[in-house]
């Protein structure tokens, strides 16, 4: 964590290294997905430290949206 990030909450922090919305952030922290220094956190409002590290899932890369194919009929 650099310095500019101290003082952010953990949700804000989360939210916005991973790409993840703040709702998706608040339900892993519901689900007790996140930790701090290996430790299991679930307060969003957790303050971060200089030096902390963060552990959170990884985010889903969205899939292919349906679309039309070009197919040939025989």
């Amino acid at each position: 964590m650099s310095a500019p990030e101290r003082g952010l909450t953990l949700q804000e922090w989360v939210a916005r290294k991973s790409g993840a919305s703040n709702r998706q952030v608040k339900r892993w922290l519901d689900q007790k997905r996140i930790f701090i220094n290996g430790r299991r956190v679930w307060m969003a409002r957790h303050v971060l430290a200089a030096g902390d590290v963060v552990e959170y899932p990884a985010v889903r890369e969205p899939g292919r949206k349906p679309g039309p194919l070009a197919i040939p009929i025989l």
